[in-house]
């Protein structure tokens, strides 16, 4: 149970990704739902199992999901001496693991710095929204990238650092060969030359903003200022 909420948390971002359905004919993708339906269902799964039990063993009332885990957890050790504890675990163990599934599907985890607490904040990729993973707060990923932005803008890296710290703030996910082809036809330009490495550098801005030009980034920036 002391591992519910972080599940939780997992499920949520989950379930705000849109769901893959079948292709029709000769492989063509389906109609997406705005939310992701089966991680949706095993959230009110899960929800329902705590809640129910809940209500038989302590006060649950007005708790949310997390908070009812939190509850449950903190009064484990009476457990053992309720008659029913056996069918109650039984149950939470499925909805769990039906959870834990749904979340387990290669989903990109990407950290975005740390929290006022001093916990990091931690998101998924493609979720609008990240968490602390310590006092639960929850952040808007697209206002922490700004901030992230404003601050590392203009510092300048090799290029394969760059695309690495672009990747992992969940900017954009780019290919190093197709970026050295920007340069070699002058459509991105390095700031600065390593005289000790003779490595040229560039900055994060520059490079993204070059990605922007290109029609998957200007399909991507599009699709990020209808989701805003």
């Amino acid at each position: 149970m002391a591992n519910i909420p972080d599940v939780w948390v997992t499920l949520r971002d989950t379930i705000s990704l849109q769901a893959t359905t079948p292709g029709g004919p000769g492989g063509a993708a389906g109609t997406k739902p705005p939310i992701n339906l089966h991680a949706l269902d095993i959230a009110e799964t899960l929800t329902a199992v705590l809640k129910g039990w809940g209500e038989q063993f302590t006060d649950v009332a007005g708790l949310t999901t997390p908070q009812t885990a939190a509850r449950l957890h903190q009064h484990r050790a009476l457990l053992p001496r309720w008659e029913l504890a056996g069918e109650f675990l039984l149950e939470l163990r499925d909805a769990l693991v039906d959870a834990v599934h749904a979340t387990d599907r290669g989903l990109e985890r990407i950290e975005y710095g740390h929290c006022r607490c001093g916990g990091i904040i931690r998101g998924t990729a493609g979720a609008r929204t990240a968490h602390c993973r310590e006092c639960r707060d929850q952040y808007d990923v697209a206002g922490l990238q700004a901030w992230r932005a404003s601050r590392a803008w203009g510092v300048t890296a090799p290029l394969p650092d760059i695309l690495r710290a672009l990747s992992k703030a969940g900017y954009a996910n780019l290919n190093i060969k197709k970026v050295r082809a920007w340069v070699y036809a002058g459509k991105l330009t390095a700031e600065l030359c390593d005289v000790e490495t003779r490595r040229e550098l560039f900055t994060p801005g520059a490079v993204l903003y070059a990605y922007r030009q290109t029609p998957a980034g200007r399909k991507s920036t599009t699709r990020q200022t209808q989701a805003a």
